[in-house]
């Protein structure tokens, strides 16, 4: 963990696999689900550990494309595992990745984005679509991915995972309440919402309006970047300085102790003093 400070530095360097297992092995030593599966509370982070996820926040996003199928789940995982938020052009970028990628990966691949997107409370309604799709698909997994679709079960729910042949029913009900849980407050919100017609702009405007949001998200996007850069600079100087600081006065302290050292001997010599020269007759 002393050794994550000095690699911030060197983020922009660094492959996103070897970012993605940083993250992810980081995860597993705080993470809560390391203790007997209490998740009631989030676990207690290092101030180093939130800087390098601070760090990488940025880089992830841009670098988002690079990333594999694992690397990108490890990343999400590893934020929702600590219970970091996730900030929100980035969680629009994961969401927008997953479900692209989608389109031409296999059940493999499906199971980790779900495994991750349960994980990561943010991406409800991510979790909630590919919930979906692996209940639409759970008759076609292979026993690999459907015992790794049982160990996240087992991890959500809180209870100690049996390594045993896993039970589809559960499997297919657990995978239903997961899609559907997204799916309540929507209908909830439905009673109060004006009608449709008398919502509706005109074409022309509704384009306008399209057009607008779509620049505005535009530099919302930027301008939080910037800000995720600037506020990672900015600690990264707090971590520089502290170091220095703490290695100059290390620095004294060993010249103090020198210092005294020296002063010690040669107080010591001069209580000795030179030894006399015997009488003479």
């Amino acid at each position: 963990m002393d050794m994550i400070p000095g690699c911030l530095p060197f983020i922009t360097s660094f492959k996103p696999q070897e970012v993605a297992s940083t993250a992810h092995a980081v995860a597993k030593i705080f993470s809560a689900e390391s203790e007997a599966y209490d998740l009631s509370a989030p676990p207690q982070i290092p101030l180093q550990i939130s800087m390098f996820f601070s760090a990488i926040t940025p880089w992830c996003q841009e670098q988002i494309t690079l990333f594999s199928d694992q690397s990108l789940a490890n990343i999400v995982s590893s934020f929702g595992m600590l219970r970091i938020h996730l900030h929100p052009s980035l969680l629009a970028a994961v969401e927008q990745q997953v479900m692209a990628r989608l389109r031409a990966s296999d059940h493999a691949a499906l199971v980790v984005f779900f495994r991750a997107a349960v994980q990561c409370p943010q991406l409800e309604r991510l979790r909630s679509q590919l919930a979906s799709t692996v209940a639409s698909q759970l008759g076609n997994f292979k026993s690999k991915e459907l015992r790794s679709l049982a160990f996240t079960r087992s991890v959500k729910l809180g209870i100690v995972h049996q390594d045993t042949d896993p039970n589809l029913e559960d499997l297919m009900r657990w995978c239903l309440e997961m899609a559907q849980s997204n799916q309540q407050q929507p209908m909830q919100n439905m009673q109060n919402m004006q009608p449709l017609q008398a919502m509706q702009p005109m074409p022309s405007q509704q384009q306008e309006q399209e057009e607008l949001a779509k620049k505005a998200a535009i530099n919302a996007c930027a301008q939080a970047s910037l800000e995720m850069r600037l506020q990672g600079q900015l600690q990264q100087e707090l971590l520089w300085l502290q170091q220095a600081q703490a290695q100059a006065q290390a620095q004294a302290a060993r010249a103090a102790a020198q210092a005294a050292a020296a002063q010690a001997a040669a107080a010591q010599v001069g209580a000795a003093g030179f030894p006399r020269e015997p009488n003479t007759p």
